[in-house]
């Protein structure tokens, strides 16, 4: 949850310090066409209470509509530049900035209101301990931007003054990230073990994931330079020897077992300690030669040698499991497997379905309201 808000936060303040920059290149007349962007005199065009729309049976108020058109506003413009309504906000992509701008303040609102929603429908609150947990969290914010003699007034002040957020809607935010993570929990498990085997391959397949364990006889020292003639020749009689032994074997249990004796022998592969297993990958991120063969073997089968510029491989395909570790994060000494990435992306796919699922009712004042209008 401290994590999420942490997220929300710093994105708007770095939006939000970008803003006042392209407001400045609009009113000194680089691009006379870009939008002014005056949010101040934008957000006093409606009472902060007023209701903008429901969604979902709850309300949106003015300040919280503002709150996320202004941040998709200065989304856009740290991106792409000067905003020009009527423009693609890149070519060919379909988009206006105008529409675009909608499209990411909708998104947002839809987004935590359809959390707080469906929470209340499968009967998930926050508890003493978690408002707690979040009155801490503001506390420690409050003291780090305001001071630590900083009163609630200075907090909501330095709240609006920056961001064009209530004190209501930062807390709305807050509350919805906290359920957020309760709804995850419900939903997949702590550790996706409400999603089943088929569902996590489906999503492997869909990547698609390959996994592969190699040899690596390499080919260049350690700074990347080639090594010499007579040191890449033995680097090449050593993989075709290792290639010899194993491609001898057809029994799948004694070829997994020599494989990983001759890796574990004469493997330089720096990432074998990390990823004793294998890798498991996507196209893009490993060298072409490597990846290639690895997507053209089937499972349990041995590549011939393969040259890369690392140096000469033999790889052996292996079935991509749940468990399967795909990314290492070396600061904190944790694994990202395919179940980690599958349960995200399940879980992710479940909410994009309850947003587009949503009920959007504007009020009758607001109906067809433009990102245009708004700041005209």
């Amino acid at each position: 949850m401290k994590k999420l808000i942490a997220m929300l936060l710093a994105m708007v303040m770095c939006l939000t310090v970008f803003t006042g920059c392209a407001d400045e290149e609009a009113e000194n007349g680089e691009n006379k066409d870009a939008a002014v962007i005056d949010a101040d005199a934008a957000y006093a065009k409606y009472d902060p209470d007023t209701v903008v729309m429901t969604i979902n049976g709850e309300e949106v108020t003015w300040s919280e509509f503002f709150h996320m058109l202004n941040s998709g506003v200065s989304q856009l413009q740290y991106y792409f530049g000067d905003v020009i309504w009527e423009n693609e906000v890149v070519a060919g992509y379909g988009y206006t900035f105008e529409e675009y701008s909608m499209l990411l303040t909708m998104d947002s609102l839809k987004q935590f209101h359809t959390i707080a929603s469906k929470a209340a429908d499968m009967n998930i609150t926050l508890s003493d301990e978690d408002l707690k947990s979040i009155e801490a969290t503001e506390n420690t914010y409050k003291q780090q931007v305001c001071g630590e003699d900083a009163t609630d007034a200075d907090f909501e002040q330095y709240l609006m003054e920056n961001y064009y957020m209530t004190m209501d809607v930062y807390q709305f935010i807050n509350e919805s990230s906290a359920l957020y993570e309760k709804l995850y929990l419900e939903c997949v498990g702590e550790n996706g073990e409400k999603i089943t085997d088929e569902e996590i391959l489906d999503y492997a397949n869909s990547v698609p994931y390959v996994t592969a364990k190699h040899i690596l006889v390499s080919t260049v020292d350690d700074e990347g330079n080639a090594l010499s003639e007579e040191e890449i020749a033995a680097a090449k009689q050593t993989i075709e020897d290792i290639y010899a032994q194993l491609s001898k074997i057809t029994d799948q249990k004694k070829l997994l077992k020599t494989f990983d004796s001759l890796m574990n022998e004469y493997s330089q592969d720096t990432g074998l300690a990390v990823f004793p297993d294998g890798y498991t990958f996507t196209t893009g991120e490993m060298v072409e030669e490597f990846e290639t063969t690895a997507f053209a073997l089937e499972e349990y089968q041995v590549s011939e040698p393969v040259e890369t510029s690392y140096g000469y491989h033999i790889l052996l395909r292996l079935p991509t499991q749940r468990n399967s570790k795909v990314d290492y994060d070396y600061e904190n000494g944790v694994y990202y497997t395919v179940e980690t990435y599958a349960t995200s992306e399940v879980f992710r796919s479940l909410v994009t379905s309850w947003m587009e699922e949503a009920d959007v009712q504007w009020a009758p004042e607001f109906e067809g309201l433009t990102a245009e209008q708004v700041f005209a």
